[in-house]
């Protein structure tokens, strides 16, 4: 069932400045290039052009993130690396300083 839905998911072909790509690497290449410059893109413009409106948030306090990863089901479907809460749960203190550090950068960015 999961192969089939993978399947069914994925992409075989990519349109590409007029010509048709089918290469799996190639895709993926393709995606990577995209995506980086709309993050570039969208970071230049919010970093030298700041919306008057755009509030500046508060850092996140470290017990936050922990009652939140907390407050997530240990057994819900599983992330987009392949990894549960239960997983993270498990080895926390190995991670945490990392996601306090990655919370922290992202709320400084905005």
């Amino acid at each position: 069932m999961l192969k089939r839905k993978r399947r069914k998911l994925s992409i075989s072909g990519l349109m590409v400045d007029g010509l048709w790509v089918c290469n799996p690497n190639q895709i993926k290449d393709h995606f990577l290039r995209l995506y980086k410059e709309k993050i570039k893109s969208f970071l230049g413009a919010m970093l030298s052009q700041p919306s008057p409106r755009l509030k500046r948030l508060a850092l996140v306090h470290t017990e936050k993130n922990h009652s939140a990863i907390w407050s997530c089901g240990s057994d819900r479907a599983l992330g987009p690396d392949g990894f549960s809460f239960r997983f993270i749960k498990k080895i926390w203190e190995m991670l945490k300083d990392d996601i306090y550090n990655f919370v922290d950068d992202f709320f400084r960015m905005v």
